[in-house]
């Protein structure tokens, strides 16, 4: 008996005086058939070749909520928050339990249920049958935020985010059409659009700071001052946050902000935002729901890695904290979750820190968070604090990385990541995998993809005075190898085998860059960028 009483008790909820947000869930798409057929009438170009590039069918997630169902809501006197086409449900507030015995009762609705009791599981269950060098910047007080990353190695290649799309989801976006560091963004149109799911409108640039500075970090740009990680990405800019309140509803608006980044094509999200407590603690978070899965701002991240997004959200600030872990979305899966480190790569405290309840590793990568140089409304620089302005650091050049190779899958270019860090052989919860070397995971790109193919290793990487070859076995005397710089110069050097590796030495005096080393077997050649 008691165990009855507890499903029932469950399944009711409390009201008082007050309203409750419920998620309401739909049994189909009912039109799913014909918009499939039509899929540019609900995505962009780019979003549809975002997914052809790495192999992502078209999927009933793609498409709306049907808007009758909304209709027949709304007509209950039931306001409808936020549709989601990922959950294929809506958030409404409901105000007694009369209220949700008929939504239950419509014959199109699958089920109800209260925010704090959605799980990832019970939503998939419903899909579960469908599923050249450049010259170089003069970065100013950017310099030291771009470097210990290696970032400007990607910079210097020519990989500053051309033809990449970064959305940022963010609090607002305050005088960005105003300010002479974001002039060249939008002189050549790289703000693609904006829209403010807070207000429902196309204007984010009147209220709150938060986002113009992490957009910043990535798209700012004033010459011998100040540059952004991806200084020449397109950008689209999306406030799901009021940054005078801390609300249930913006995770709502931080899932359609994402929705809408998959819909005009975008490749990175960045999100500088995260959430585990509200206004009035009504709807607070506690520990166990950090499983990735629970949260309804954690589910839509994982639907937007689905489709092909790479996701960077910060860990948060509450490393210093009762709570100290990472806040949500942060714990979703498959998505780069951004710590905090120092100038010498040393986690600081007000980090929030992992790992997530399941057990999993988090955060994924760290960067600077303190004395991160961002642009404020009067034009200049200033220092900033936060794994808010850590995660467009990473951002942005995984957008200039994904660059240099466009046919890879958004989790291709977070491993890249990941392995490039400098203690990826002994993560832990403070840091993750550690301080990503974007040089290294640009020259992997390139090692990783062609090496495997000749079972050949080739290291060290950055090489030094020697760059050794191993995997020729017997073959040795049909090898030819030369090493030449970018302009096709050889280089030279003396090469020797020493059993089945192949080192070439007297490197020493190189200068530091990226070199081309051709080797020719069985009258094929292969050829690999190298880094010194």
């Amino acid at each position: 008996m008691r165990k009855v009483l507890s499903i029932v008790f469950s399944l009711t909820l409390v009201f008082g005086n007050a309203q409750e947000k419920v998620w309401v869930f739909f049994k189909d798409k009912p039109n799913v058939d014909n918009q499939i057929l039509q899929p540019e009438k609900y995505l962009s170009s780019q979003s549809l070749e975002r997914r052809a590039s790495q192999n992502i069918a078209l999927h009933p997630t793609d498409f709306p909520v049907e808007s009758s169902y909304l209709n027949e809501i709304r007509n209950l006197n039931i306001p409808v928050v936020r549709s989601s086409k990922w959950l294929n449900a809506s958030s409404v507030y409901v105000s007694s339990q009369i209220e949700i015995d008929l939504l239950e009762a419509l014959p199109f609705v699958e089920k109800v249920s209260p925010v704090k009791a959605l799980k990832m599981t019970e939503v998939e269950s419903f899909y579960k049958t469908n599923k050249s060098a450049a010259a170089s910047l003069n970065y100013g007080d950017s310099k030291t935020q771009i470097q210990q990353l290696n970032g400007d190695f990607l910079h210097d290649q020519g990989y500053r985010g051309q033809g990449m799309m970064i959305a940022v989801i963010d609090g607002g976006f305050s005088d960005v059409d105003l300010i002479g560091g974001f002039d060249s963004l939008w002189m050549n149109g790289r703000i693609v659009t904006s829209y403010d799911f807070v207000d429902n409108d196309t204007n984010v640039f009147h209220l709150g700071s938060h986002g113009r500075s992490v957009l910043s970090v990535m798209g700012g740009y004033i010459d011998g001052v100040y540059v952004g990680t991806a200084p020449n990405a397109n950008y689209v800019l999306l406030k799901s946050e009021d940054e005078s309140s801390e609300k249930k509803v913006e995770e709502d608006n931080w899932v359609a902000a994402a929705e809408f980044a998959d819909s005009v094509g975008a490749d990175v999200i960045n999100s500088s935002l995260g959430y585990n407590t509200f206004d009035g603690g009504i709807g607070d978070y506690v520990y166990s729901d950090f499983d990735g899965r629970t949260t309804v701002v954690s589910q839509g991240a994982v639907w937007a890695h689905r489709k092909g997004i790479l996701v960077v959200n910060s860990m948060g600030n509450e490393g210093s904290s009762s709570w100290q872990y990472m806040l949500s979305p942060a714990d979703a899966d498959s998505i780069l979750s951004i710590g905090g480190a120092d100038g010498a790569n040393n986690h600081v405290g007000f980090a929030s820190v992992g790992p997530t309840f399941d057990g999993r590793l988090k955060p994924n990568v760290s960067a600077l968070a303190t004395g991160v140089y961002v642009l404020s409304g009067s034009n200049t620089t200033q220092p900033g604090n936060g794994t808010s302005f850590a995660a467009p650091l990473i951002s942005g050049l995984a957008a200039c990385l994904w660059q240099a190779d466009p046919t890879l899958t958004n989790y291709q270019v977070l491993e890249l990541i990941e392995r490039s860090s400098h203690q990826h052989t002994n993560p832990d919860t403070l840091l993750g995998y550690g301080i990503p070397n974007f040089a290294l995971a640009f020259n992997n790109i390139s090692i990783d993809e062609r090496s495997a193919l000749l079972n050949l290793k080739i290291y060290p990487v950055p090489f030094g005075d020697e760059l050794t070859v191993e995997g020729f076995g017997e073959n040795q005397s049909e090898i030819e190898v030369s090493l030449t710089n970018l302009n096709g110069t050889s280089i030279e050097t003396k090469s020797h085998f020493e059993n089945d590796k192949l080192v070439i030495d007297n490197l020493g005096s190189l200068s530091k860059g990226v070199y081309i080393l051709t080797i020719i077997s069985n009258n094929k050649s292969s050829s690999f960028r190298v880094i010194k």
